[in-house]
């Protein structure tokens, strides 16, 4: 029995593990329009290890701003990414 498209390209993605790849892009794509594009261009680098999301940025005070509302932004990612699995946002 032939498969529809929709159905390979799901076991595509299944069988290497292409989902939590596309989650986490989506989460970096989305950074900016969480915390504004001021501090998202001062952003080198975020990804989630051990259930934290550790976000790497360029400049001390926005080092500040950010620990400032952790919990603020902690809430709204978890509000609109549901799917991801941390508790706790690290900068560095």
């Amino acid at each position: 029995m032939a498969k529809k498209i929709g159905e390979v390209i799901n076991l595509f993605y299944k069988k290497n593990n292409l989902f939590k790849k596309e989650q986490n892009l989506s989460l970096i794509d989305q950074w900016k329009s969480v915390v504004g594009p001021h501090i998202a261009n001062k952003t080198i680098k975020i990804n989630i290890t051990n259930k934290i999301l550790i976000v790497y940025v360029t400049h001390p005070i926005i080092k500040s701003e950010l620990n400032y509302a952790k919990s603020r932004i902690l809430n709204e990612l978890k509000e609109k990414y549901n799917y991801l699995d941390f508790s706790e946002i690290k900068i560095i």
